[in-house]
């Protein structure tokens, strides 16, 4: 397994949420209706605070060079009316000698229990080249156990008074101390809330491979290093959301349109950020460990590296190296 391909699993695993139980607190985390959409990202490798875009470019060396950026979650749930939505994107930047590319890569869930169906829109613009598609998921009668499903779930979530646990996965990475061989590592993710357990900060706990030399494209040497993501907004507010989030855009109506089964075997690397608990009680099989070739839309670390790739192949004709990275759409 090459570098590249550690970093897509790595970082799907992040944008994929899968919720596990963990006691403590006096009293059960319960989910409430609020909004949410990030206004800072901060990034923690081996311990120094960098900027999420340029850290991860410093952590892979050549593969990453040029990057700039920014990076966006949003998160709105009605809790009364049912209704879930989650939505990453990224906006990148890359400079190359001829002229810099911009990109955007975004990912959208809404999940609508009431009307049983989830939605899932995925979309790539790199100026001349643009991509979107829709997706609809049937979820068949859950109204009546999704209530009950999720106090039971929600039963388990809570670290402490502050932070709450909605992720934990156990990837097989590359052992840098035994070649061809794999070490197990643990990736989490856990929401800081207030009193009224509305999110205020996202942070994501996963390891991630550090080169050496990240200045030689040759040189396989590397390290596991910690690593800490933070994606917080201080402002977000408990309540409903506008009733018009969970409502398809009319910039989606031209969009390639597909119907597909929630049993479908793609389906589970589509849950973006959104917690496990509903993805769970919504009836849609939980999220594995994905493979890179067929990942969706991965956050963070995916999506960089891809996005540069396909800059460097589509836009600006250079030849795109023998790496795999995920298909974003």
């Amino acid at each position: 397994m090459n570098l590249a391909h550690t970093f897509a699993v790595a970082a799907l695993a992040i944008s994929s949420v899968t919720l596990m139980g963990c006691g403590g607190g006096s009293q059960a985390f319960k989910f409430e209706s609020f909004s949410f959409e990030s206004k800072g990202t901060e990034l923690i490798i081996d311990g120094k605070v960098q900027d999420a875009v340029s850290g991860i470019s410093d952590l892979v060396g050549a593969a990453g060079e040029g990057l700039d950026g920014d990076t966006k979650i949003s998160l709105m749930f009605d809790i009364d009316e049912l209704k879930f939505l989650s939505s990453q994107s990224m906006a990148v930047q890359i400079a190359q000698e001829e002229k810099t590319v911009a990109m955007t890569n975004s990912n959208t869930v809404i999940i609508d229990i009431k009307a049983a169906q989830m939605l899932i829109h995925v979309a790539i613009d790199m100026g001349e080249i643009k991509q979107s598609h829709l997706v609809t998921v049937p979820l068949g009668d859950v109204q009546s156990t999704f209530s009950s499903c999720l106090a039971q779930e929600e039963a388990a979530m809570k670290v402490n008074d502050k932070k709450v646990k909605v992720f934990s996965i156990t990837l097989p990475l590359p052992n840098p101390e035994s070649p061809g061989e794999t070490v197990n590592k643990d990736s989490t993710m856990m929401w800081q809330v207030d009193s009224k357990n509305v999110p205020k900060e996202i942070i994501v706990e996963f390891d991630l491979p550090k080169k050496a030399k990240p200045e030689d494209p040759e040189d396989k040497a590397f390290s596991l290093v910690h690593s800490t993501m933070k994606v917080s907004d201080k402002e977000s507010k408990g309540g409903a959301p506008p009733s018009e989030v969970f409502q398809v855009p009319e910039a989606w109506g031209s969009d390639s349109k597909t119907t597909v089964e929630k049993d479908d075997p793609k389906i589970p690397g589509m849950q973006n950020v959104m917690p496990d608990a509903i993805w769970k009680c919504a009836g849609i099989p939980k999220t594995k460990v994905p493979e890179p070739e067929v990942g969706p839309n991965g956050l963070f670390v995916t999506q960089l590296l891809a996005m540069h790739k396909q800059a460097q192949s589509k836009i600006l004709g250079a030849k795109a190296k023998d790496e795999k990275v995920v298909v974003l759409v």
